[in-house]
Order: C-alpha cells, then structure tokens, then sequence
C-alpha cells in the first residue's frame, strides 16, 4: 500500500463515520479532526482528497448496502413545491447557511468552519442526488449550523 492510497482509505473510514455516527457531536468533532488531519498530510503528499463520486464508490465496497433496506424518508405533509419535503429544504438551507458564513467566524473557529464546511457540500451533493434528507443528515446539519452559529457569536466579543 502507498502513501496515496492509504490517505484515501483514512478519508474514507472518515465518512463511514460520519454517516453511521453523524448526530454525535463527540464523534463528528472526531471526523473533523480527521478530516482535517487528513487535508495536511494530502498537501504533504501532494495526493488530493477522493473525489465524492469516488468516496461513494469506496464506501460501497467497504459497507455494502442490505438487501432490502428500509426507506430514511423525513416524514413531511409538505413539500417546497419543487418535489421537496419541508424538511429537506430546511436541510439545503441549513446548508447554504454553512457554506455562506464560513469564512466569517473568528481565526481560532476557522478550521472547525472548514471541517463542517466540507461536510456540507457532501451532504447536499447527496440530498440533490437523491431529493432527500435523511434524519440524521437533518440532525447533523442542525447541530453544525448550530456550532457556527455560537463561533459567530463569540466572535462579535
């Protein structure tokens, strides 16, 4: 195994936690400490981070889906008109959120505000791919929007 290799399948163990333990705090701190760990050694190495198709693919093969899984709809009577639950639109305005306001927490919340950053626009590629927000992607991205929200405050101090 080579360097490249190994930093793409840290990066990968990374999202699988990320998707099985996405609503706890402690372990989402956890994978963004990894993931930015993983961002230094990849400047290092001068071997970039996975593309998120490739990601997917490696996440496949690694945790193979059930044979018949069960549905992880949001239950939402209401929908934005555009085939989107309620919910998932929160979700992608959670996002949007995120992504706008990342670069304006103070210089000691910056890489935390990276780290979630990058979360994010995974997150969304997925709920664009698939018109849904699965119940902790919803959680997850409350608790992240959250957090920069409290960088943000502090940084008006």
């Amino acid at each position: 195994m080579h360097a490249g290799e190994a930093l793409w399948n840290l990066y990968t163990i990374l999202a699988a936690l990320e998707r099985r333990h996405g609503s706890d705090p402690d372990m989402m701190r956890l994978a963004g400490l990894g993931q930015a760990s993983c961002r230094v050694l990849s400047d290092q190495i001068q071997v970039p981070a996975p593309p998120a198709q490739q990601l997917e693919i490696r996440l496949a093969q690694l945790l193979p889906a059930p044979a018949n899984p069960a549905p992880t709809r949001i239950p939402s009577t209401q929908s934005d008109g555009g085939g989107r639950s309620a919910d998932t639109q929160q979700a992608l305005t959670d996002i949007q959120f995120i992504l706008d306001h990342k670069d304006d927490v103070p210089e000691h919340a910056a890489e935390f505000a990276d780290s979630i950053a990058g979360k994010a626009e995974s997150m969304r590629e997925s709920i664009l791919k698939y018109n849904n927000a699965t119940p902790r992607m919803k959680e997850a991205l409350q608790n992240m929007r959250a957090g920069l929200e409290r960088a943000l405050d502090r940084g008006d101090d």
